[in-house]
């Protein structure tokens, strides 16, 4: 196999992973915006399941494993829609929107920035 047949294929491997990752997300948003907890890591804290989201879990080991494979690419820029995730899990201060709120703003924010994708 070519290096370049290599590239193609790891490039390819990491579209599909990306793609997962925005497919994960939206679907946790949408649990969170109906009032589950977890997405955005807020209460990882308290020792109660009831504050975890299972696609938190799988948001994080995507977002590695697309860190990793973009560095082996030689890719600088980061992973857009990851790196803004992982800026609103950042965001929980007393003053900021809960989680519920910040679910649905992003939602909102995915729809306008891709409106010929329907599940956003």
């Amino acid at each position: 196999m070519s290096r370049a047949t290599r590239r193609e294929k790891a490039e390819h491997e990491l579209a599909a992973l990306e793609e997962r990752f925005r497919t994960t997300l939206i679907d946790g948003l949408r649990e969170a915006s109906q009032g589950y907890l977890g997405i955005f890591g807020d209460n990882e804290f308290l020792d109660q399941s009831i504050y975890r989201s299972a696609a938190r879990k799988e948001l994080l080991d995507l977002m590695t494993e697309i860190s990793d494979m973009r560095t082996g690419l030689g890719f600088v820029d980061p992973f857009d829609l990851g790196a803004r995730y992982f800026a609103l899990c950042k965001r929980s201060g007393p003053n900021d929107p809960g989680e519920r709120k910040r679910a649905q703003t992003f939602l909102e924010e995915l729809a306008a920035c891709h409106p010929e994708r329907s599940e956003a």
